[in-house]
């Protein structure tokens, strides 16, 4: 065993036996891929384990903070054993901790991590801004993630899937007409969507309805209809009224944009 005492936090590496290993008191992720985990078990079939586990002394075990496919991997691989650092610090420090583990490797789903800020936030009451500043963020990207929870259901679901970019998603959203937002966001799943077209969406969209187009304040979670084939628009070149899921979108440059409009 091999301790190290930095700034009067003592991290202890070693070898911990399989079954001292308790799961995580908040998932980071509430599912764990069977792809990933596979090629995650294959990896450290062949190349063992580069990064240890860290986990918390709890109750004669050891809690896992940050690790959990790591350990989900080691469990399909039979080991007895796994490497991992003991971290004896607050509760609040080490779940910081686990979040930027998380985020460095880059692949949270927004809809995840916002679960698990949410999470984070009621079991320690914090406030928005005590949150940001534990985890080293910016107050808006709090309150921007916690915002997709209050996304209406094919927009989270969206968002969830990868089907629609968390940038694009926020500009939908504030579409204030529910009619003509459940509208582009059917027209968006249907065809893609670009955060900036969502923001020229969201602009025409709250514009056709005399609402404030820069007005991006959230109201809870919108109100859904159920036919968002029922909304026209006007086509771009003929200017005759058609349903936005017949239409198509095109990625022009400003030259030949310039030549359609004739």
């Amino acid at each position: 065993m091999k301790s190290a005492t930095q700034n009067n936090k003592t991290q202890v590496f070693t070898k911990i036996p399989m079954n001292r290993i308790l799961p995580p008191q908040l998932h980071m992720r509430r599912e764990i891929s069977k792809d990933h985990l596979a090629t995650l078990t294959d990896s450290m079939d062949r190349y063992g384990l580069i990064s240890p586990i860290l986990v918390k002394p709890s109750g004669g075990k050891f809690r896992i903070v940050a690790g959990w496919r790591r350990y989900a991997a080691a469990q399909h691989l039979h080991w007895k054993q796994i490497p991992a650092i003991t971290m004896v610090l607050k509760d609040q420090t080490l779940e910081a901790m686990k979040v930027h583990e998380n985020l460095i490797r880059q692949d949270v789903n927004p809809v995840d991590e916002a679960h698990y800020l949410k999470a984070l936030t009621a079991k320690h009451q914090l406030s928005q801004a005590q949150l940001a500043k534990l985890l080293q963020k910016s107050p808006s990207y709090i309150t921007q993630r916690l915002d997709i929870l209050r996304y209406p259901t094919a927009l989270l679901n969206a968002v969830e899937d990868g089907q629609i970019s968390v940038s694009a998603a926020r500009e939908l959203n504030v579409i204030q007409d529910p009619t003509l937002r459940t509208s582009y966001i059917a027209a968006a799943l249907k065809a893609g969507i670009t955060p900036e077209t969502a923001a020229q969406w969201r602009h025409d969209a709250n514009l056709l309805r005399g609402h404030d187009t820069d007005q991006k304040k959230k109201t809870g979670r919108p109100t859904q209809t159920k036919n968002p084939e029922t909304v026209h628009l006007p086509c771009t070149l003929c200017g005759q009224p058609h349903p936005i899921l017949e239409s198509t979108m095109y990625r022009v440059c400003a030259n030949c944009n310039v030549k359609l409009s004739k």
